[in-house]
């Protein structure tokens, strides 16, 4: 059986170094554009959390394309001024 998890949470946990350097935010936005990629648009499962809704992911799936994921959130991501 598959857990539903949180691409933060997954990333927290299984790549510590490399997710840190990105938010929250910047990885959610990378995967679920990497998931929308794979599924004809389709847009990912979402669980109420608080106020908020987060995306829920196979965590096989986020562990095939972790890697994929965090080079597009790094690709995506606004330089600093």
């Amino acid at each position: 059986m598959t857990a539903k998890v949180s691409v933060e949470s997954y990333m927290r946990a299984h790549f510590p170094a490399s997710a840190m350097k990105l938010t929250g935010f910047e990885l959610g936005r990378a995967a679920a554009a990497r998931w929308r990629e794979q599924h004809g648009g389709e847009q990912p499962e979402r669980k109420q959390s608080g106020k908020n809704f987060r995306a829920q992911y196979d965590d096989t799936w986020l562990r095939m394309n972790a890697q994929q994921i965090i080079q597009l959130a790094r690709e995506r991501r606004k330089p600093k001024h």
